[in-house]
């Protein structure tokens, strides 16, 4: 059945629920004494994890596949970004910084927001019937970890999007009664770099929109990568709004230690009608990977009243299972998994005009990426820059000739409040150019 191994109470084809969610409580502190064995059994992972780059087996003893390969750098690479970055001082910016093609990804970090709709799915339980106030925040939940990718440590970065870059996707949900969810990006400032995004589905009524300023920082012995900036999700019918926060990525052992890719930092997700707000914390992994777990999550969902009472607690591996524990009932159910998602909560890709657009991401890198799929990176270098050089032209230009127009986002306004999305412009890029028909 294509329906979430989630919070909404239909989980009777939960495998191992027995087991796994019992081994979740205890390392909530439930049992004497299991929460420590399990702790050191962790460690243990942890450790053997780091000497692989790998992901280990599932931690109840072998019963999930291995996951991701985290480090697929190779020597000759790890000497060369040493090298690169060796006179960088700690919290330099790298967003700016020349770098060779041969450490570039044949993506634009615009292109990678799309991320955030690869288990779509979710964003129909959000909107089922006759769900309690908690459980829509807990589908919430679900949705907004099901965006968070599995990076590789593959010592290369995506393209800095140029200003007005655009991307934009359709998906189309299995169930025709869903309809189809549009997804717009843009680059609404280069100085300092923000992404805006647009995300919408007439038939579920429901909608999101954001921006964040996106910028790499080098601190040391990592790369983090922060999402400064909120996102508001509308169900339209129950005129309820969800803001929420988004953790750090983080390119950890550059120079010694444990080498991955880890999200970490703080997550808010708040509904201000229901006064419900979720806390999460994504853990990193310690000093050098010398302790810890990687992708380790803790959190709770409290009510907004004076008491703030705790509603519940998470719990879990985001890449694995989250769990959550009802604090009335000392019931533990799964929130989240991510093999489940994989499995059975991708949407289809449906091809549009959209993307003919001047503007859009494979238009405006489309010859750096060819060459560097390729491995041709003179050609590759000098692509780019031709990108960049055309860039930086235009706006000397609006700089110097003030008869010119000042340069307006297509699909985006910059308020008060910060950036949202113009909805009649985008109404009308909807139908015109991602019209999607069966």
């Amino acid at each position: 059945q294509n329906r979430p191994r989630s919070q909404i109470n239909q989980r009777s084809d939960l495998k191992r629920s027995g087991s796994h969610i019992l081994k979740d409580s205890d390392r909530q502190g439930g049992g004497s004494g299991g929460g420590e064995k399990k702790e050191r059994r962790e460690r243990r992972a942890s450790k053997e994890e780091n000497r692989t780059g790998e992901v280990g087996q599932g931690e109840e003893g072998g019963d999930e596949a291995v996951t991701w390969k985290q480090d697929v750098t190779t020597k000759e690479q790890e000497g060369k970004w040493k090298l690169l970055l060796q006179d960088l001082r700690k919290g330099a910016e790298l967003t700016n910084m020349l770098i060779p093609a041969e450490f570039i990804r044949p993506q634009s970090v615009l292109e990678r927001l799309a991320f955030l709709m690869q288990h779509g799915k979710y964003l129909e339980y959000i909107v089922m019937p006759n769900l309690s106030p908690v459980d829509r925040l807990k589908a919430v939940i679900s949705f907004h970890v099901s965006g968070l990718v599995r990076e590789v440590f593959d010592g290369k970065k995506p393209y800095n999007p140029i200003l007005g870059e655009t991307c934009a996707w359709a998906y189309q949900h299995s169930d025709p009664a869903c309809g189809v969810t549009r997804m717009v990006c843009e680059q609404v400032s280069h100085h300092p770099p923000i992404s805006a995004m647009h995300v919408h589905n007439e038939e579920l009524g429901v909608s999101m929109q954001g921006a964040a300023q996106i910028d790499a920082k080098f601190t040391g012995n990592s790369v983090l990568v922060p999402f400064k900036g909120l996102r508001r999700l509308t169900i339209h019918r129950l005129n309820e709004e969800y803001t929420l926060t988004y953790p750090s990525l983080q390119y950890r052992g550059i120079m010694v230690g444990a080498k991955g890719a880890e999200w970490i930092g703080k997550v808010e997700i708040r509904c201000a009608k229901t006064k419900l707000v979720a806390k999460l914390e994504f853990k990193p992994m310690g000093w050098l990977g010398m302790w810890g777990a990687w992708h380790r999550v803790e959190g709770a969902i409290k009510s907004g009243g004076g008491k703030k009472e705790v509603v519940g607690s998470i719990s879990g591996h985001w890449d694995k299972v989250l769990s959550f524990r009802c604090a009335q009932t000392g019931k533990t159910d799964a929130l989240y998994e991510y093999q489940w998602a994989q499995d059975n909560a991708k949407l289809n890709l449906v091809s549009t005009p959209a993307s003919n657009l001047a503007t859009d991401s494979l238009h405006v890198w489309g010859k750096v990426s060819a060459a560097l799929r390729a491995k041709d990176y003179r050609k590759a270098n000098q692509e780019k820059s031709s990108v960049e050089v055309h860039e930086r032209v235009k706006r000397a230009e609006r700089t110097r000739d003030k008869t010119l127009l000042p340069w307006r986002p297509l699909f985006f306004m910059e308020e008060k409040e910060g950036w949202t999305a113009d909805l009649n412009k985008l109404a009308l890029f909807h139908e015109k150019s991602m019209a999607v028909g069966r």
